[in-house]
């Protein structure tokens, strides 16, 4: 016999609600790893940007001393 939590589960998934708060659900899921990887964009821009500051100024010390 069905019991009374599945029977209301059974109801909100032929209403559609199951499939509402999964979607609402997903796309928030998608909004936060659209975050995540801007900032491991960015962040991976800014490091490169301080390495090639790093060798320039390597390079430019080793030129120096020449």
């Amino acid at each position: 016999m069905i019991n009374e939590k599945e029977n209301d589960l059974f109801n909100k998934i032929l209403d559609g609600e199951i499939i509402e708060e999964l979607d609402k659900s997903l796309e928030e899921e998608i909004e936060k790893y659209k975050i995540y990887v801007k900032a491991y964009f960015e962040s991976y821009t800014i490091v490169n940007k301080c390495k090639q500051n790093i060798i320039s100024k390597v390079i430019m010390n080793l030129e120096m001393e020449e």
